[in-house]
């Protein structure tokens, strides 16, 4: 059986980027090439694992919304449709420092800050 990837749109002021990641966290770090092509030059930090190169750009997002989309095509002469996940983020205002988002332990430690004032505020509304 394939592995299961979700598509992610990034919407950001200097372009919008699609990838297919295979973790959707409700915060994920997005790096930058700064490369001629906008869209090529896009990837995200969806593994426990993966760490920022030194030259790369960092930009933080928030999970937005969730969905799934119908792919219809043909494989093989042969017509096929899948459905895939689907999961859109836009960049967070303020942005996490770049000493943060560069350190894995710093990274999560700030998404549970996140997470927590969230739950504070949702508790006093």
């Amino acid at each position: 059986m394939p592995e299961k990837y979700t598509q992610v749109r990034f919407t950001h002021p200097l372009c919008r980027t699609s990838l297919s990641l295979k973790r959707t966290p409700r915060y994920l770090r997005f790096t930058f090439r700064g490369l001629a092509s906008c869209s090529q030059n896009w990837d995200a930090l969806d593994q426990l694992e993966d760490t920022p190169e030194e030259w790369e750009q960092l930009f933080a997002g928030k999970l937005t919304s969730r969905g799934t989309m119908h792919l219809d095509r043909v494989v093989n002469g042969r017509r096929v449709g899948e459905w895939h996940a689907t999961a859109e983020y836009t960049p967070i205002d303020p942005q996490p420092t770049d000493d943060v988002m560069r350190d894995r332990a710093k990274w999560q430690r700030w998404c549970l800050e996140q997470e927590q004032q969230a739950l504070k505020g949702e508790a006093n509304a």
